[in-house]
């Protein structure tokens, strides 16, 4: 008994020294994570069902509607009343005050070479108040007053003027020309004088209303005052006494409504006893554009045409009446078919003959060409940077300016009705490099419908073509133009002549160019038998744009 008691004590004492001497040490706390895992159940795993796509699509297939009889669409022809549709506007838009622009520019240079050929020209552009302020300036000259057999001159053009902003712009422009040029050839048998020279002198002021071809309304009157004279001491007895003409003429054109435009034109031109004692001339006339949906157009009208001269030669004077026409049909997408006819009446003043001619004899009669046809019809080409034109051509006119040499180796002037027919090409290509060409080449016959006969010193024959190089600091071009032999009058004929010409620029900076230019590159040129001007030239200069 007192053994069982001895290992009862023993087996209690083992059991509490642990939990005391834990109680001793730092604490530990039982894991909760459990140490066995009992699953029960079934475990299922079910995979999506696949199925192939159809090939025509991933949609379901398109459901088809059934339109009712007395619902189906009209399957007739379309042909609607054009009639009351209004007219098809083509006129250019109105230019909005703010479309004016307003430029700072500023390009002057200067050229000097062989044969004493100089060249000198200045252009400005600013912006003034409201408007723009333009001015240019440019001078030519070859040779020097002692040479002899060959034309020397002295050229020199100005314009200056001033121009408002707005829908309806108002311009206020002067004109100035100053030319003195040699007439070799002549000699004064007391003093055997040679080369004697002669002044042109010019000086216009005009006033313009609107943009010519935009807008309702464009206006334009001007005047020109001339002076031709002789420009060296003692050359009366062979260039004439001085001789001084004026002209004032005014014109307008209205656009009431779309499609119609209205033009008038008048003036007077005198020389020495005033303006109207000489020539008095006028012309009017109005015409109807109409449209098609397809591109066709067609503009048709009348003008009227008269003048009346009085001079120390006689009377005279010329009435036509002629239509205005310009049709224009497209033949695809690059063809179109064209014919016009541009009846217009040509007023001239002095200093335009002198212009046209240095060499006319004084006291020359003025009056105006009365172009009662001036027609043309053929097809054009244009296709990307290609551009091709044929064309027949048709000229009459009852009153036409035209020259035949005098005696004295100078020039008078003749007016009379004339005739021309012939045809013409012209071909411009513009390739993507930038590099472009152009030719026109025109073969015609003349006429004199009152005596017979060819017109005096009218090439049937005129070619010009040219090339333009441009690359990135300047640009290279070159023109030609060949003008055939010519008819001197009913028996003899002239021989014709070749310009060739060429420049080159190049841009040292983008204000600074350098600039090389050559003038008659094929030889001497007589334009007017008698008057030719010296051999080729080549100028040297510098540019300068700010």
């Amino acid at each position: 008994m007192t053994a069982f008691r001895l290992a009862f004590a023993a087996a209690v004492c083992l059991g509490v020294a642990p939990g005391v001497a834990a109680q001793d040490g730092e604490p530990r706390l039982p894991s909760l994570t459990p140490r066995e895992f009992e699953i029960r159940g079934d475990v299922r795993v079910d995979l999506p069902q696949i199925e192939r796509q159809p090939l025509s699509g991933f949609g379901p297939p398109p459901r088809t509607y059934v339109v009712p009889a007395d619902r189906a669409a009209l399957t007739g022809a379309y042909d609607p009343s054009l009639d009351a549709l209004p007219p098809l506007a083509l006129l250019a838009p109105s230019v909005p005050p703010s479309d004016l622009p307003m430029t700072r520019y500023l390009r002057a240079e200067a050229t000097y070479g062989n044969e004493a050929a100089r060249t000198a020209r200045l252009d400005l552009s600013i912006p003034v108040a409201s408007g723009q302020f333009t001015a240019d300036v440019d001078y030519e000259g070859l040779g020097s007053t002692s040479d002899e057999g060959v034309v020397s001159f002295d050229h020199l053009d100005a314009t200056a003027g001033i121009q408002s902003g707005g829908a309806l712009p108002i311009g206020l422009f002067g004109t100035a020309t100053v030319s003195r040029y040699a007439v070799p050839g002549l000699v004064d048998p007391r003093t055997n004088f040679l080369n004697p020279l002669r002044r042109l002198s010019r000086f216009g002021a005009a006033t313009t209303l609107g943009t010519e071809g935009v807008g309702p309304i464009d206006a334009r009157v001007e005047f020109t005052a001339d002076r031709l004279a002789p420009a060296t001491d003692g050359a009366e007895m062979l260039l004439g006494e001085s001789q001084s003409g004026a002209k004032v003429e005014g014109r307008v054109r209205v656009r009431p409504v779309a499609g119609l435009q209205i033009d008038a034109r008048g003036g007077a031109a005198g020389l020495d006893e005033g303006i109207g004692q000489d020539m008095q001339f006028g012309s009017a006339g109005a015409a109807y554009e109409f449209t098609s949906r397809a591109g066709a157009s067609l503009l048709l009208g009348a003008r009227a045409m008269a003048y009346e001269v009085g001079s120390q030669n006689g009377d005279g004077y010329a009435r036509a009446i002629a239509p205005i026409v310009d049709l224009s049909v497209p033949i695809g997408n690059a063809l179109r078919a064209f014919g016009s006819n541009s009846p217009r009446l040509v007023s001239r003043s002095l200093g335009d003959l002198a212009e046209t001619n240095p060499f006319v004899q004084d006291r020359p009669d003025v009056a105006p060409d009365v172009l009662r046809a001036d027609a043309r019809a053929g097809v054009e080409l244009v296709a990307g940077g290609l551009s091709l034109r044929g064309f027949a051509l048709f000229v009459d006119a009852p009153t036409y300016l035209f020259y035949q040499r005098a005696p004295d180796g100078r020039y008078v002037q003749v007016y009379d009705s004339i005739r021309m027919q012939g045809i013409g090409g012209e071909a411009s290509v513009v390739l993507p490099s930038g590099i472009s060409f152009d030719a026109v080449v025109t073969a015609r016959e003349t006429e004199l419908t009152e005596g017979g006969g060819e017109i005096p010193f009218v090439a049937p024959f005129t070619a010009r073509g040219s090339v333009q190089i441009p690359f990135s600091r300047g640009r290279l071009s070159a023109t030609l133009y060949r003008e055939g032999d010519r008819p001197a009058n009913t028996t003899d004929t002239v021989d014709g002549f070749t310009l060739l010409s060429a420049d080159a620029r190049f841009d040292v900076t983008p204000q600074i160019s350098v600039l090389l230019q050559a003038d008659r590159l094929a030889g001497a040129v007589e334009e007017w038998p008698g008057y030719p001007l010296a051999g080729t030239a080549v100028r040297g200069g510098v540019r300068v744009t700010l």
